[in-house]
Protein backbone atom coordinates (compact mmCIF):
# COMPACT_ATOMS: atom_id res chain seq x y z
CA UNK A 1 0.00 0.00 0.00
CA UNK A 2 1.19 3.47 -0.83
CA UNK A 3 2.25 5.47 2.23
CA UNK A 4 0.59 8.59 3.58
CA UNK A 5 2.70 11.63 2.72
CA UNK A 6 4.66 13.27 5.53
CA UNK A 7 2.99 16.31 7.07
CA UNK A 8 2.86 18.98 4.42
CA UNK A 9 3.34 22.72 4.79
CA UNK A 10 0.10 24.46 3.92
CA UNK A 11 -0.37 28.02 2.71
CA UNK A 12 -0.82 30.55 5.50
CA UNK A 13 -4.36 30.66 6.82
CA UNK A 14 -5.02 32.21 10.21
CA UNK A 15 -8.77 31.74 9.93
CA UNK A 16 -10.58 29.46 12.38
CA UNK A 17 -13.93 27.68 12.04
CA UNK A 18 -15.42 30.11 14.56
CA UNK A 19 -14.43 33.02 12.27
CA UNK A 20 -16.71 31.72 9.51
CA UNK A 21 -20.02 33.57 9.14
CA UNK A 22 -22.51 31.69 11.40
CA UNK A 23 -25.24 31.11 8.79
CA UNK A 24 -22.77 29.66 6.31
CA UNK A 25 -21.25 27.51 9.06
CA UNK A 26 -24.72 26.26 10.07
CA UNK A 27 -25.62 25.51 6.45
CA UNK A 28 -22.51 23.40 5.88
CA UNK A 29 -23.07 21.55 9.15
CA UNK A 30 -26.73 20.86 8.33
CA UNK A 31 -25.81 19.56 4.87
CA UNK A 32 -23.45 16.98 6.41
CA UNK A 33 -25.43 16.32 9.59
CA UNK A 34 -26.77 12.85 8.75
CA UNK A 35 -23.32 11.56 7.90
CA UNK A 36 -21.77 13.14 11.01
CA UNK A 37 -24.55 11.94 13.32
CA UNK A 38 -24.27 8.40 11.94
CA UNK A 39 -20.53 8.35 12.57
CA UNK A 40 -20.79 9.83 16.06
CA UNK A 41 -18.96 12.98 14.98
CA UNK A 42 -19.64 16.54 16.10
CA UNK A 43 -22.30 17.91 13.76
CA UNK A 44 -21.23 21.48 14.61
CA UNK A 45 -17.66 21.05 13.36
CA UNK A 46 -16.50 21.22 9.76
CA UNK A 47 -15.25 17.72 9.06
CA UNK A 48 -16.94 16.39 12.19
CA UNK A 49 -14.03 17.15 14.50
CA UNK A 50 -12.09 20.22 15.53
CA UNK A 51 -8.85 20.68 13.64
CA UNK A 52 -5.62 20.25 15.53
CA UNK A 53 -6.05 16.96 17.38
CA UNK A 54 -3.20 14.67 16.32
CA UNK A 55 -5.25 11.48 16.62
CA UNK A 56 -8.14 12.92 14.56
CA UNK A 57 -5.72 14.16 11.89
CA UNK A 58 -4.06 10.75 11.63
CA UNK A 59 -7.37 8.86 11.72
CA UNK A 60 -8.77 11.04 8.96
CA UNK A 61 -5.64 10.62 6.86
CA UNK A 62 -5.92 6.86 7.30
CA UNK A 63 -9.61 6.98 6.26
CA UNK A 64 -8.61 8.87 3.10
CA UNK A 65 -5.87 6.34 2.36
CA UNK A 66 -7.97 3.23 2.95
CA UNK A 67 -11.32 4.39 1.56
CA UNK A 68 -10.31 6.85 -1.15
CA UNK A 69 -6.67 6.06 -2.05
CA UNK A 70 -5.82 9.64 -1.09
CA UNK A 71 -2.35 9.85 0.42
CA UNK A 72 -1.49 13.54 0.18
CA UNK A 73 -2.76 17.08 -0.18
CA UNK A 74 -2.31 16.86 -3.96
CA UNK A 75 -4.28 13.60 -4.13
CA UNK A 76 -7.19 15.21 -2.27
CA UNK A 77 -7.18 18.37 -4.38
CA UNK A 78 -7.19 16.30 -7.58
CA UNK A 79 -9.95 14.03 -6.26
CA UNK A 80 -12.22 16.95 -5.35
CA UNK A 81 -11.59 18.59 -8.73
CA UNK A 82 -12.37 15.32 -10.52
CA UNK A 83 -15.54 14.87 -8.46
CA UNK A 84 -16.79 18.37 -9.34
CA UNK A 85 -15.99 17.94 -13.02
CA UNK A 86 -17.57 14.49 -13.20
CA UNK A 87 -21.10 15.73 -12.49
CA UNK A 88 -22.82 16.27 -15.82
CA UNK A 89 -26.38 17.40 -16.61
CA UNK A 90 -27.19 13.77 -17.50
CA UNK A 91 -26.57 12.60 -13.93
CA UNK A 92 -29.81 11.73 -12.14
CA UNK A 93 -30.71 13.97 -9.21
CA UNK A 94 -29.78 11.33 -6.63
CA UNK A 95 -26.28 10.98 -8.13
CA UNK A 96 -25.74 14.75 -8.11
CA UNK A 97 -26.78 14.97 -4.45
CA UNK A 98 -24.50 12.06 -3.58
CA UNK A 99 -21.51 13.60 -5.33
CA UNK A 100 -21.95 17.17 -4.07
CA UNK A 101 -22.42 16.02 -0.48
CA UNK A 102 -19.32 13.84 -0.71
CA UNK A 103 -17.36 16.87 -1.95
CA UNK A 104 -18.52 18.96 1.02
CA UNK A 105 -17.72 16.12 3.39
CA UNK A 106 -14.30 15.49 1.87
CA UNK A 107 -13.50 19.19 2.05
CA UNK A 108 -14.23 19.11 5.79
CA UNK A 109 -12.27 15.89 6.24
CA UNK A 110 -9.42 17.47 4.27
CA UNK A 111 -9.36 20.34 6.73
CA UNK A 112 -9.28 17.98 9.73
CA UNK A 113 -6.57 15.86 8.04
CA UNK A 114 -4.59 19.08 7.45
CA UNK A 115 -4.47 18.48 3.72
CA UNK A 116 -6.42 21.71 3.10
CA UNK A 117 -6.45 25.10 4.77
CA UNK A 118 -9.80 26.20 6.10
CA UNK A 119 -10.17 28.71 3.27
CA UNK A 120 -9.42 26.05 0.66
CA UNK A 121 -11.89 23.65 2.25
CA UNK A 122 -14.55 26.36 2.45
CA UNK A 123 -14.04 27.22 -1.22
CA UNK A 124 -14.73 23.58 -2.13
CA UNK A 125 -17.75 23.40 0.16
CA UNK A 126 -19.13 26.68 -1.22
CA UNK A 127 -18.90 25.50 -4.84
CA UNK A 128 -20.51 22.14 -4.07
CA UNK A 129 -23.14 23.72 -1.82
CA UNK A 130 -24.21 26.15 -4.53
CA UNK A 131 -24.52 23.27 -6.99
CA UNK A 132 -26.49 21.27 -4.44
CA UNK A 133 -28.97 24.14 -4.10
CA UNK A 134 -29.55 23.95 -7.85
CA UNK A 135 -30.47 20.26 -7.55
CA UNK A 136 -32.78 20.18 -4.49
CA UNK A 137 -34.92 22.82 -2.83
CA UNK A 138 -35.19 21.94 0.85
CA UNK A 139 -33.52 20.15 3.73
CA UNK A 140 -36.23 17.50 3.57
CA UNK A 141 -35.62 16.87 -0.12
CA UNK A 142 -31.86 16.79 0.47
CA UNK A 143 -32.25 14.19 3.22
CA UNK A 144 -34.57 12.07 1.07
CA UNK A 145 -32.20 12.16 -1.90
CA UNK A 146 -29.20 11.46 0.33
CA UNK A 147 -30.87 8.43 1.91
CA UNK A 148 -31.90 7.18 -1.53
CA UNK A 149 -28.29 7.65 -2.67
CA UNK A 150 -27.03 5.67 0.31
CA UNK A 151 -29.35 2.82 -0.64
CA UNK A 152 -28.20 3.01 -4.26
CA UNK A 153 -24.45 3.43 -3.80
CA UNK A 154 -23.72 1.80 -0.46
CA UNK A 155 -26.24 -1.04 -0.71
CA UNK A 156 -25.95 -1.99 2.95
CA UNK A 157 -29.25 -2.26 4.79
CA UNK A 158 -27.58 -1.72 8.17
CA UNK A 159 -25.84 1.46 7.02
CA UNK A 160 -29.04 2.80 5.49
CA UNK A 161 -31.00 2.04 8.66
CA UNK A 162 -28.37 3.82 10.75
CA UNK A 163 -28.59 6.90 8.51
CA UNK A 164 -32.39 6.94 8.61
CA UNK A 165 -32.27 6.70 12.40
CA UNK A 166 -29.66 9.49 12.53
CA UNK A 167 -31.92 11.72 10.44
CA UNK A 168 -34.87 11.08 12.78
CA UNK A 169 -32.68 11.89 15.83
CA UNK A 170 -31.62 15.15 14.20
CA UNK A 171 -35.23 16.12 13.45
CA UNK A 172 -36.28 15.37 17.04
CA UNK A 173 -33.30 17.12 18.60
CA UNK A 174 -33.68 20.40 20.47
CA UNK A 175 -30.74 21.53 18.33
CA UNK A 176 -32.24 20.42 15.02
CA UNK A 177 -29.64 21.70 12.51
CA UNK A 178 -32.30 22.13 9.81
CA UNK A 179 -34.11 24.77 11.86
CA UNK A 180 -31.03 26.96 12.25
CA UNK A 181 -30.81 28.17 8.68
CA UNK A 182 -32.96 27.94 5.55
CA UNK A 183 -31.84 25.58 2.82
CA UNK A 184 -32.10 28.34 0.23
CA UNK A 185 -29.70 30.61 2.13
CA UNK A 186 -27.66 32.59 -0.38
CA UNK A 187 -24.28 30.87 -0.13
CA UNK A 188 -21.48 33.31 -0.78
CA UNK A 189 -17.84 33.68 0.02
CA UNK A 190 -17.51 35.38 3.40
CA UNK A 191 -13.82 34.86 4.11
Amino acid sequence: MKKIAPREVLPDDEMSWQDVEPNFRNWICAACAINRETGGADIKEFGGDPKGALLKRQTTQYMFASDWEIFSRQDLIMTIQDMMESVTPEYPKVAKVWQYLRIIQNAGFGYVAEYLTLKEALNCALAAGQKLQEVVGSWEELAGQYLEACATYMGKDETLTQRKEAYQRLLASEENPYELVPFDLQLKKCW
